[in-house]
């Protein structure tokens, strides 16, 4: 007990380090800049638990993962306003939090299914580090063609409407 404790002391830590961190990075660069990068450390901690078995490994998955959603935070409170303005922010931020709710009570479900299936914890962590670092690829090509249409838009503005 006392060692999960520390475990989740860790994430807490990390969580609140990266928070703060990461809004000055935000204030700096952006959050659009950043967002490639918030989930590399969550990759590492599942490849850590797909490597090893240790108690020590405990601790630095919860490190990691509290890195992840500390950037996390600050990222994502900026990033719809920045890219979408803030008009319809609430619809936005409910809509991506009623997906999140929804995703975080389909694993429990999913991790049951796969491991009643055979597959070990160690095979779950790496198949799910290997759909991070799919889904970082994902965003770095997503973002590359959004700077180039947001690039097209600055070079060729549409006319203002009448108001």
């Amino acid at each position: 007990m006392a060692w999960f404790a520390m475990t989740i002391g860790g994430f807490a830590a990390a969580g609140f380090v990266m928070a703060v961190i990461s809004g000055a990075l935000v204030d700096r660069l952006g959050s659009f800049k950043i967002l490639p990068f918030y989930l590399l450390p969550m990759a590492a901690g599942l490849a850590l638990v797909s490597a090893f078995d240790a108690p020590a490994v405990a601790l630095a998955l919860m490190v990691l993962l509290g890195m992840s959603n500390g950037t996390a935070v600050a990222v994502f409170g900026s990033l719809w306003p920045e890219l979408y303005g803030t008009r319809h922010l609430g619809a936005i931020r409910s809509a991506l939090v009623a997906m999140l709710v929804l995703m975080s009570a389909a694993t429990p479900p999913l991790m049951g299914v796969l491991i009643d299936g055979g597959i070990t914890v160690s095979q779950i962590s790496a198949g799910f580090s290997a759909y991070i670092l799919l889904t970082i690829a994902l965003i770095v090509t997503g973002a590359s063609f959004y700077k180039k249409d947001m690039s097209a838009a600055v070079s060729h503005p549409r006319p203002s409407a009448a108001k």
